[in-house]
């Protein structure tokens, strides 16, 4: 992996999955709102196959998956580096902002525009 932005987002997303059992679409499909700090889970809601969000190919994929200590650090750093937290940190956002519920894009890791993982 790369030692830069992406190399970092790619590294948390390998750490999620090996630790939690995502599938590689429900990672692709995660977003900050899906991440429950205080509960210490992640809520699968969606999935990201053939270039489609959509829900998770079973009842049963909807799920809430443990989020380990380990896992919960890295994404907070990640979250805490990201430009979702900078708008919600300075309260401007603009009218009809809807980044957080866009997914994490390999060119915006690269660009510094990281957002929703």
């Amino acid at each position: 992996m790369a030692d830069d932005r992406l190399g970092w987002v790619e590294r948390v997303m390998y750490l999620t999955a090996a630790m939690t059992g995502m599938r590689q679409g429900e990672l692709f499909a995660l977003r900050w709102r899906d991440v429950d700090w205080s509960a210490g889970r992640i809520r699968v809601r969606r999935n990201y196959v053939r270039g489609e969000f959509g829900a998770p190919k079973s009842k049963r994929s909807a799920r809430s998956v443990p989020l380990a200590s380990r896992v919960a650090g890295e994404l907070e750093l990640l979250f805490q580096d990201s430009q979702y937290w900078a708008r919600r940190r300075s309260r401007v956002r603009a009218p009809g902002d809807r980044q957080a519920d866009r997914p994490l894009e390999a060119a915006q890791a690269l660009q510094g525009d990281a957002a929703p993982c």
